[in-house]
């Protein structure tokens, strides 16, 4: 398979990510993608995380991955997930 066929199968997958991720109101970044894929695996098995994620889709407050748990300046959410499920679940819905 050459270069071509292995980027568009490669822009592919990422649109797949991109699409599961959106159900959880994350906007998935090219350089997020592998912390998603760890983290996605948290979402399946905690009820409770998927429900606070899926609350702030519900409510138009987009989410993205950093370092530090923050509110943006421009009215998303940065959540940082090498924090406890229970320290992401509080800092947004608490």
């Amino acid at each position: 398979m050459g270069a071509i066929d292995q980027a568009k199968t490669a822009q592919t997958r990422f649109r797949d990510l991109e699409t599961e991720a959106e159900q959880y109101g994350i906007v998935l970044l090219i350089r997020d993608k592998e912390t998603y894929m760890s983290f996605r695996h948290r979402l399946r098995g905690n009820e409770r995380l998927a429900s606070a994620l899926k609350s702030a889709k519900q409510a138009g407050v987009p989410i993205a991955f950093g370092e530090r748990q923050r509110i943006s300046v421009a009215g998303g959410v940065v959540i940082n997930t090498k924090a406890s499920d229970d320290e992401i679940i509080k800092f947004l819905v608490d």
